[in-house]
């Protein structure tokens, strides 16, 4: 399928997902439970890299990833390539912010960045109890309040963070288009100082963030609004022209634009509904 400025993706099948935005205490950590019943599909949608982290609970047998067999409940903080479920799928998932792992546990988020952990190898004991107390409920908004549960605990007795870079994160993330040094002056710090502070925050340099962050909103502007042309998305978020756009998603991901557009062709996808900035985030570049 060639790419051109008309290449656009029809309106979406009726999504086979549930969502629950947390309470207004953990907004800053987590943006939401969600739940994705597609028993029926013999193909899933492809997900994108991108700079937050999920924790994903399978009902039944989990399906492979990418042909790897997955466990029952994991964490996937994926920032390297597009990845495919393979098979039906029936999952609840916890989406984690950009960079708010480091609230909720004590593994650098450097050795989490780009990896598929069980969760009792991120939180130990607690991890396995909670993957039982999952598989044990139905309803998707009790599952909810066992997992808001779980990272209030979780944040409680987590490694003493200093929430206040956690505006830093969100500031590139809503402008990716930002110049690194720019918000390197407008905090008063070196940019090797930032790229440091970044990197264990986030688990990726701020560039590669910026980068990602944005490949994330062309897709999910595309996803929610069928109307708008991917070319003319992607210009409009900031890519230079079409060769630019093209250049960095098969960097970012190993697949073309045109292909995964293709993929979406009648399809629900994993952007389900817009993310907000926390309270807080900086505005404008």
């Amino acid at each position: 399928m060639p790419f051109s400025p008309d290449n656009r993706v029809p309106a979406a099948m009726p999504l086979p997902t549930q969502w629950i935005t947390p309470p207004a205490d953990l907004t800053p950590y987590i943006n939401s439970v969600w739940r994705w019943d597609d028993r029926a599909a013999t193909e899933q949608p492809v997900y994108l890299p991108g700079v937050g982290a999920e924790c994903f609970f399978h009902h039944g047998t989990p399906p492979s990833l990418d042909g790897r067999r997955l466990p029952r409940a994991y964490l996937l903080f994926n920032t390297g390539r597009a990845l495919r479920f393979d098979g039906p799928v029936c999952f609840t998932a916890l989406r984690i912010r950009a960079g708010r792992l480091r609230h909720l546990t004590s593994m650098p988020a450097e050795a989490l960045c780009d990896g598929l952990l069980p969760l009792e190898a991120v939180w130990g004991d607690a991890g396995s109890i909670l993957a039982e107390r999952l598989a044990a409920i139905a309803p998707l908004q009790s599952q909810a309040d066992v997992l808001f549960d779980f990272v209030r605990e979780m944040r409680r007795h987590g490694p003493d963070i200093d929430g206040a870079f956690d505006t830093v994160l969100d500031t590139l993330y809503y402008n990716p288009n930002l110049r690194i040094q720019t918000l390197a002056d407008r905090l008063g710090w070196s940019r090797r100082s930032l790229e440091r502070r970044f990197a264990a925050a986030a688990g990726l340099p701020p560039k590669r963030f910026a980068r990602l962050a944005r490949m994330q909103h062309v897709f999910r502007r595309v996803a929610l609004s069928p109307d708008d042309g991917v070319f003319e998305s992607a210009l409009d978020i900031g890519y230079f022209d079409q060769a630019h756009f093209i250049h960095e998603v098969e960097d970012l991901t190993t697949c073309t634009p045109a292909r995964i557009v293709a993929q979406w062709q009648g399809k629900p996808t994993f952007y389900n509904h817009p993310s907000r900035p926390p309270v807080g985030a900086w505005d404008g570049a």
